[in-house]
């Protein structure tokens, strides 16, 4: 839970009755759900219907689908509607359904043209954005990110993958989306090493909250400096890469495919959240970001994961050589871009409230994208991948 634990407070009362009034639902009940985000969740029940919902007050509306203008809410409401519509009919090589879906806000003041998915609430005059999703009984890693990722959960991953990418390559129209570039986040961690006034916090949290003041205001801007480097270097990659020589074809990539944007329920189903960041660009991209979240945990790679997540999205599109040779640089974009979002978070709430499971993550994603390099040297085929995770002399 973030800020608003208790929204059924009577100060609160106005506010609920404008997210009854945008959504045209009678609120029944009401309670917190304990999550690690950056936003307060709430299992409702209404009147008018069976299903319990999500109700979300977006504490960060800049990283949320909230923080669109409503043109653009419009346009992504309509593409997932698309993707909603359609994935849950994609099919394996060998002909069987893939077991998917995605998770789509309800449409606010849904007699209006025009309006856009979410309702704006005002707390003691701080604007926060709401917005409410249909209840999924099931599990997901950020209710329990002690626990290690299942490798049957990386292997549907994989699919769920996959099967977003074919669905979403039939959209007509991808050039309405923004054009996924690298330089977004390199540029974002240029900027933040300019804000002296996040140093210090950004220290705290790095040093696991062992240090403050000036020691770790300096710990925060060496890191920043450090990583700076690292972004511009992946520039120059990126730029190359995308220009050149990318094995991998474009289509409206996801770009935020981590364990904690899918659900699971309670049928074995990967449900996809979270589509605040697509844009047009290479599917590497989304392969990248997807692979060192299933594929690695607390700064170090589970080599079974990694090939059971390949696995399953090799048996819905096939991968060949050279995009397997590829994986590590795009795995490397993905890594700079979780750091990224991380180290914002950081700046843009109050570090010394945050609780973060590790703040060793951040200096350990690097350690993993050497190890994911070295991983990929020997082995052309995914076969061989394979049989190097299925090693039980494998150290």
């Amino acid at each position: 839970m973030a800020v608003f634990t208790d929204i059924t407070a009577p100060q609160y009362q106005i506010q609920l009755s404008k997210i009854e009034k945008a959504y045209g639902l009678a609120i029944t009940s009401i309670e917190g759900i304990i999550q690690g985000s950056s936003d307060s969740l709430f299992k409702i029940t209404t009147e008018e219907l069976v299903a319990p919902l999500v109700l979300t007050i977006h504490e960060t509306p800049d990283v949320t689908p909230a923080g669109l203008t409503n043109e653009a809410a419009q346009s992504m409401i309509r593409y997932m509607d698309f993707i909603a519509g359609a994935i849950d009919k994609v099919r394996d090589r060998t002909g069987a359904l893939v077991n998917v879906a995605v998770l789509k806000p309800l449409q606010a003041y849904s007699d209006s043209e025009g309006q856009a998915p979410f309702v704006e609430l005002d707390f003691d005059g701080v604007v926060k954005p709401a917005s409410i999703v249909p209840f999924i009984n099931g599990r997901s890693y950020v209710n329990s990110p002690e626990e290690r990722i299942r490798s049957d959960d990386a292997f549907h991953a994989g699919q769920l993958l996959a099967a977003y990418l074919i669905t979403a390559s039939s959209y007509p129209n991808p050039e309405r989306f923004p054009v996924c570039t690298f330089e977004r986040y390199a540029g974002d961690i240029v900027e933040l090493s300019e804000v002296e006034k996040g140093w210090s916090g950004l220290g705290y949290v790095l040093s696991g909250r062992r240090s403050k003041g000036d020691a770790a205001a300096l710990t925060g801007q060496t890191y920043l400096d450090e990583l700076k480097v690292s972004g511009q270097r992946l520039v120059e990659q990126w730029r190359r890469l995308v220009s050149q020589e990318d094995a991998f074809p474009r289509t409206i990539v996801h770009r935020d495919l981590f364990a904690d944007n899918v659900l699971i329920d309670e049928k074995g189903r990967m449900v996809l959240l979270d589509f605040s960041e697509v844009s047009y660009g290479s599917i590497g991209v989304d392969l990248g970001v997807a692979l060192i979240s299933w594929g690695s945990q607390d700064g170090k790679l589970i080599g079974g994961n990694i090939a059971r997540f390949l696995q399953g999205f090799d048996s819905v599109i096939a991968l060949t050589a050279a995009q397997l040779a590829q994986l590590p640089l795009y795995s490397q974009f993905g890594a700079f871009r979780w750091e990224t979002f991380r180290i914002q978070r950081i700046f843009s709430q109050d570090p010394y409230q945050m609780t973060m499971r590790s703040p060793a993550e951040f200096q350990s994603l690097r350690k993993v994208w050497q190890d994911l390099e070295q991983v990929f040297v020997d082995f052309s085929s995914l076969e061989d991948l394979v049989s190097w995770a299925d090693d039980p002399d494998r150290k």
